[in-house]
């Protein structure tokens, strides 16, 4: 078995290197960040009274009372940061007393010049940087920008001045434990890294890789443990959320972490076939390194211009393509140590009861590529012409064609079985063919599996997971808790009165609207959109922040992220529609998590608790724990973080308890769902299950019973969820003396699981 603790360490030094490199190395580790905070918090009383006693000082000023100035303008938080960073970050190697007080009087120096300028136009700058650029090159970036925007140098401090600043602060550092001094040749000194600390940091990083090892695939199943099974919520260390042994939650969970799967070589090879190229393939990256624009004689200033932006993004694009290829080759590594081995992946819970695999690194819950890897150790015969539709059923839907009507995939994946054959026997040359796919490696596993069962026929023992996928399962929960028949319809929970089965896509026809009114606005912003159209995939991210009590701030961002190109009016306008357009759709629902979060605020108000609790339908005890906190960030000009705490007050944070709830209450419902569905599996001898949240995995001849269990979990999710929500999330109006719940509807659906849309999972 592979040793999870040295992979840590072997990671964590791999960051080490990678970032002395980059002279980041300060920032790269949180056992590095812990020794700059540390150090940073010790050193600031100091450096304040210093000041403080040098400018009531009176008589003839000090050598270094130059430097105070250009201190108190940066701050003296910001400018101890920088100071230890830069002594840290060259760790690495020796240097002179009069080397290193000069570096860090020169990054201060270079953060002072930028703060001298224009703050809109030092945003304006940041905002065209490319991710993945290192700090080097985003500083020399934005003061190259800063000088040619402004047609003249940037303001700088005087050399003595520099000195002066590198000296008080190296003169303070020097009485921590942090660096030692040593004699040169030259009767200097030579600056380097205390004893103390370097055997400290590499303990604390052999600490850390034991304490917390990379968590990897187990070679035999194991039994839920129910005091490990769910982690704390996040920036806690304590456990507060239960659950009870015997309770649904527990259950799936014992199911889960018992199905056996193994790796599918022909996918293995494939990828490791693909990793050898030079170029990426398939966002497979490649082993050649991203060439840099060359320089030519006789380039004009503009050219020039053009040739140093290629570069820089360039340089960006290599820092992010060693990253991606780093973790492309320790998966791959590991992965070939798994070849002709049974695996499990055990499961663990947030403090909402949403199952998590432990692996970190390898699991069926990552990228396309290795979700397409696992298949069943144990498969199923494929005994009937309908089992054998989900074969066809499921390619078309890895393919991209989720949303539309069964026969549409069937049709579309069994037109075209000839082309499928010539792509399955040799990959390589129909890449063209594969990356058209909106799950490319998933859609090549599903036509192998296909292409198997179509030369053997039936009796073919299917290994692959056909995914069954909700619709919309956020919309689909609010909408059965609302009983909203119109958005029941409309998320594929409910048929039309006239009993006709169609395939709704809320996400396309907002996308559709929204081109409508673009094509119909005299708006300025909205010419853009009328040539180029809106994605339905930014729509459904846009969409999707609604039913999780999302802002129209957090739509500003996918937009931003989307469209960086688009004109900045051009973006505005379609915030609006997306937000306005999708509030409209999901009134009820936007209406019903209003009532729960007054709910939850007006018992936090007159209760002394520090936590709101609930019990999940499939029996997790949820203890929500807000608290107010206090966060200082100390940033230098490019937006890093130098030094920054937090300390949690003695105050319960209310508000926050009332805007989280609404979205803690739909994840612990979508977890008891899954739960509820694998459980009943269980029982009735479906032991099989890759689950994704809202999406299960399960071989091909079990679907069509599967779907049946997951009707019948939605039905009884809502009854659940609606007792939930109107017994304990009910709201007493102040002063009115009424008791009676919020809610007085009912579901809109009928209790038969047959009434449902046969794509309410598909």
């Amino acid at each position: 078995m592979l040793d999870g603790a040295k992979l840590r360490y072997d990671k964590m030094q791999r960051v080490r290197s990678n970032a002395i490199e980059y002279n980041s190395i300060a920032l790269a580790l949180p056992i590095y960040r812990a020794l700059v905070s540390s150090t940073t918090s010790i050193l600031i009383p100091h450096l304040f009274q210093y000041i403080k006693d040098e400018e009531s000082r009176t008589g003839r000023p000090g050598a270094n009372r130059i430097a105070i100035p250009y201190i108190t303008a940066v701050g003296v938080e910001k400018c101890t940061a920088i100071a230890v960073i830069t002594t840290i970050n060259n760790f690495h190697r020796s240097l002179s007393y009069q080397s290193l007080s000069l570096k860090i009087g020169q990054y201060i120096a270079a953060e002072w010049s930028i703060l001298q300028e224009d703050p809109e136009i030092v945003g304006r700058i940041q905002a065209n940087t490319y991710k993945g650029a290192s700090t080097i090159r985003r500083q020399i970036f934005l003061r190259q920008q800063l000088s040619r925007i402004l047609g003249r140098p940037l303001q700088s401090v005087p050399q003595v001045g520099r000195i002066s600043i590198g000296n008080i602060f190296l003169s303070f550092i020097e009485r921590t434990p942090l660096i030692s001094l040593t004699r040169d040749n030259k009767k200097g000194f030579i600056v380097s890294a205390s004893n103390e600390v370097i055997t400290s940091l590499d303990k604390n990083l052999r600490d850390s890789a034991n304490s917390n090892p990379i968590s990897l695939p187990s070679l035999s199943p194991e039994d839920p443990d129910v005091d490990c099974i769910i982690k704390p919520q996040a920036g806690m260390d304590t456990v507060l959320s239960t659950t009870d042994e015997g309770s649904i939650f527990h259950k799936a969970c014992g199911v889960i972490n018992n199905t056996g799967y193994v790796v599918c070589d022909e996918q293995l090879d494939f990828i490791i076939e693909l990793s050898n190229c030079p170029t990426s393939l398939l966002g497979i990256p490649g082993h050649k390194e991203i060439e840099l624009p060359a320089y030519i004689e006789g380039m004009t200033d503009e050219q020039k211009d053009l040739v140093r932006q290629g570069r820089a993004k360039a340089y960006a694009s290599r820092n992010v393509w060693k990253g991606k290829r780093t973790k492309l080759l320790s998966s791959l590594s590991i992965l070939k140590q798994y070849k002709n081995k049974e695996v499990f992946f055990n499961v663990q819970a947030d403090f909402r009861g949403r199952l998590y695999p432990e692996s970190d690194l390898l699991s069926y819950q990552g990228e396309d590529w290795i979700r397409s890897l696992w298949k069943f150790k144990t498969g199923k015969p494929i005994i009937t012409e309908e089992q054998a539709k989900w074969l066809y059923i499921h390619a078309a839907n890895c393919y991209g064609f989720s949303r539309k009507s069964y026969e549409s995939r069937i049709s579309y994946i069994s037109d075209r079985m000839e082309t499928w054959k010539l792509v399955v026997d040799d990959p390589l040359q129909y890449l063209e063919v594969i990356e058209k796919a909106k799950d490319p490696f998933r859609f090549l596993a599903a036509l192998r599996e296909l292409i198997r069962y179509v030369e053997h026929g039936l009796g073919y023992v299917s290994h692959i997971p056909v995914q069954i996928d909700a619709s919309s399962q956020a919309i689909q929960i609010w909408a059965g808790l609302a009983g909203n028949n119109e958005l029941l319809e409309q998320s594929n929970v409910t048929t039309p009165a006239d009993g006709t089965f169609v395939c709704h896509d809320i996400y396309y026809n907002l996308a559709c609207d929204i081109y409508h009114d673009a094509m119909n606005d005299a708006a300025p912003g909205a010419i853009h959109w009328r040539l180029l159209g809106v994605e339905r995939r930014v729509v459904k991210k846009a969409m999707m922040i609604i039913p999780y009590g999302g802002t129209y701030t957090a739509i500003q961002k996918i937009v931003d992220t989307e469209y960086i190109d688009a004109p900045f009016i051009a973006r505005r306008w379609l915030c609006n529609r997306l937000w306005h357009g999708s509030r409209d759709i999901l009134h009820e629902l936007v209406i019903m998590q209003e009532k729960l979060s007054q709910s939850v605020s007006a018992w936090m108000n007159n209760s002394d608790e520090e936590t709101y609790d609930w019990t999940s339908p499939c029996g997790v005890h949820i203890k929500q724990r807000y608290m107010k906190t206090k966060k200082k960030r100390i940033k230098n000009v490019i937006g890093q973080t130098l030094y920054s705490y937090r300390v949690e007050t003695d105050k319960v944070d209310k508000r926050r308890h009332a805007t989280a709830f609404p979205a803690n209450f739909l994840h612990s419902l979508d977890a008891s769902l899954l739960c509820y569905c694998v459980s009943l599996m269980s029982e009735y001898g479906f032991k099989q299950v890759m689950p994704i949240h809202d999406c299960v995995g399960v071989p091909a001849a079990n679907v069509n019973a599967v779907k049946y269990f997951l009707s019948v979990s939605y039905l009884w999710l809502i009854q659940e969820g609606q007792r939930l929500a109107g017994g304990q999330c009910n709201i007493l109006k102040p002063g009115t003396g009424s008791d009676d719940p919020w809610y007085h509807g009912s579901t809109g659906l009928k209790d038969t699981p047959w009434c449902l849309s046969p794509y309410l999972f598909s």
